[in-house]
């Protein structure tokens, strides 16, 4: 139904998320700096809602934009995590790991992303040999 926009979204947000886990090191103010820049980008989801098509209720039009957004746009859930992942803390992120939900990310890739994210510390060693046990 909107492949261009899907594809011109697609490219975008996987782009962007191949060069966030290219990074070496994130500090907090350009985490957020980031945060500023990417989050409009999540309003996207929006742009695959049709309001042409019948449904009961507004969640179902959520519940399809989001099935068409899957379909045309399939880099957005890691990109979508990303996002998250910039403003989560290093407990956080091992609580969504633990609970399943960055199975969509290599353990190269989070291991990566907690060097960035976080400094050295007891704390950070330990999140990365539990990933590296994985």
């Amino acid at each position: 139904m909107r492949p261009a926009l899907g594809h011109t979204v697609h490219t975008a947000v996987v782009a962007v998320t191949h060069e966030v886990l290219r990074l070496q090191s994130i500090r907090p103010e350009e985490g957020q700096q980031l945060l500023d820049i990417l989050d409009p980008l999540l309003l996207c989801e929006q742009w695959f809602m049709d309001f042409s098509v019948p449904v009961p209720t507004q969640a179902d039009r959520q519940l399809l934009a989001q099935e068409r957004l899957q379909r045309f746009v399939p880099g957005f859930t890691r990109f979508k995590s990303i996002v998250s992942l910039l403003s989560l803390s290093m407990s956080n992120v091992m609580a969504q790991w633990k609970g399943g939900l960055l199975q969509h990310f290599t353990t190269e890739e989070l291991k990566g992303l907690l060097v960035a994210l976080f400094p050295d510390s007891p704390q950070r060693r330990t999140s990365l040999k539990q990933l590296e046990q994985s």
